[in-house]
């Protein structure tokens, strides 16, 4: 199990050049923008290439909970977010190589 992150073993997010630490960083190009897409929830979860040609996307709904959740006698969240689950699958323009 890995430890804490210390000066000699930095958190990889902190790294300005993650070759200095022997990580070999792969090539990234931008395929699509979400942000450009109708019905793009505002929090995502994940994303999975379906095919080279399409995209899905889910969102993070929280389990709709709020920072002062209350319950009800039965035990249901009565102050949920209303947020609900969703997959959007986007199609691409040009398949992804």
């Amino acid at each position: 199990m890995a430890g804490s992150p210390t000066a000699s073993t930095p958190a990889l997010e902190s790294l300005a050049t993650p070759s200095s630490q022997g990580i070999t960083v792969l090539a990234k190009s931008l395929i699509v923008d979400l942000s450009a897409s109708p019905g793009i929830p505002g929090k995502i979860e994940g994303i999975a290439l379906i095919n080279p040609v399409m995209l899905a996307v889910a969102n993070d709904n929280d389990f709709g909970l709020v920072d002062n959740a209350t319950f009800d006698a039965a035990g249901r969240l009565s102050n949920d977010t209303g947020a609900k689950s969703t997959i959007l699958e986007i199609q691409l323009t040009a398949p992804v190589k």
